[in-house]
């Protein structure tokens, strides 16, 4: 079968690139510098604390070896391959990725102005928790039309496409509703017995452990969304995966899920949560050296959103009180994300069935 057209194309010009060897330098120096930073776990520097910023001088330390690490494994990345020129994906929908830029930047005029509304936003059953459970749940009906379209192409092997796109609806359609503990409140449905020890003592499973579960969210919403598409992109990691390819977004849905990375307080001397922003804000950093027009004003516009975001949240994180906040709006982005790569997949689904 013919493989569906990706987003991408060449940035004008070539660059000549270093030796592979510096790249396995780079690399091996990131992964013993994570290791160095799993350690200091034995000498009290925790890796999931409920932390004010700056909690300390060795919070410090790991977090200048996860500022270090992240730096050096993006440069061995875009280093890797010396014969392939410097690549940046077109842009699918630039005005979406606009949108959700200048969105991140009235939340952050809010959060500067008007504190009181941010945190009335983020309460159960506001604005942010609603719409991010709709985002997601249209996201899973997103994945049911890509189902069908699939099943009408035909797609070989069948159980990859079908199977993917299945499980992909299943998901988005679960976080949705968890998120509104599945329309309990709406409902008037009492709480089973068996589910009245969560944190919230209603129908949903996450609060059961909230900070392991929204760390997996969050470590699977960078590795899907951030990481496999500038992987995709910088090197020929997945040139050979077969239909697995089909599935690994475009840049859109890495410039759109990044803004999600700079919503942090409480948990923000979590190492992987420390280790996900600042290899976002790396990645940004190098389109914005080698993209051109209107696609870098973009990415510094969405830089500039997200760090003025993240300042504010250190700020003001000690007048909050309230540890889930950062991550409210987090969850607010993250599905946006995940909307805009269903809609992006959609539109190979349809490439694949009318060829």
């Amino acid at each position: 079968m013919i493989e569906p057209p990706l987003d991408g194309s060449s940035l004008a010009g070539a660059v000549v690139r270093e030796a592979p060897r510096t790249a396995h330098v780079l690399l091996w120096g990131a992964a013993i510098l994570f290791i160095v930073a799993l350690l200091m776990k034995m000498i009290g520097v925790g890796l999931m604390e409920f932390e004010g910023p700056m909690g300390g001088n060795l919070y410090l330390i790991r977090t200048l070896l996860t500022l270090v690490m992240s730096g050096l494994f993006v440069s061995g990345i875009v280093i890797m391959n010396p014969s392939r020129r410097q690549l940046t994906a077109k842009l699918s929908s630039q005005s979406s990725a606009w949108t959700v830029v200048m969105l991140s930047a009235f939340f952050a005029l809010v959060l500067a102005l008007d504190p009181g509304t941010y945190i009335d936003w983020a309460y159960e059953d506001g604005l942010v928790e609603t719409m991010s459970a709709t985002f997601s749940i249209m996201a899973s009906l997103v994945f049911v039309l890509i189902f069908i379209e699939l099943w009408r192409a035909r797609a070989r092997p069948r159980s990859v496409y079908l199977g993917g796109a299945a499980a992909m609806a299943l998901l988005l359609f679960a976080v949705g509703m968890e998120e509104i503990s599945w329309m309990q409140r709406v409902l008037s449905v009492d709480t089973p017995a068996a589910l009245a020890a969560n944190l919230q003592g209603e129908i949903n499973l996450h609060n059961f452990d909230t900070l392991i579960m929204n760390i997996v969210f969050y470590t699977v919403a960078f590795l899907l969304l951030i990481l496999v598409p500038f992987l995709d992109d910088q090197t020929s990691l997945f040139k050979k995966a077969g239909p697995v390819r089909f599935f690994i977004p475009g840049l859109t849905v890495l410039l759109i899920s990044s803004i999600s990375v700079f919503y942090n307080y409480k948990l923000w001397d979590t190492l992987f949560l420390q280790l996900w922003l600042f290899v976002t804000m790396f990645i940004l950093a190098y389109y914005a050296v080698y993209a051109r027009g209107s696609f870098r004003l973009l990415i510094m516009a969405l830089m500039a959103s997200g760090i003025a975001t993240q300042l504010l949240f250190f700020n003001q994180g000690h007048n909050f009180g309230l540890y889930w906040l950062g991550s409210e709006y987090r969850e607010f982005f993250i599905p946006i994300g995940f909307l805009i790569y269903s809609l992006e997949l959609l539109r190979r689904a349809r490439w694949l069935r009318q060829n």
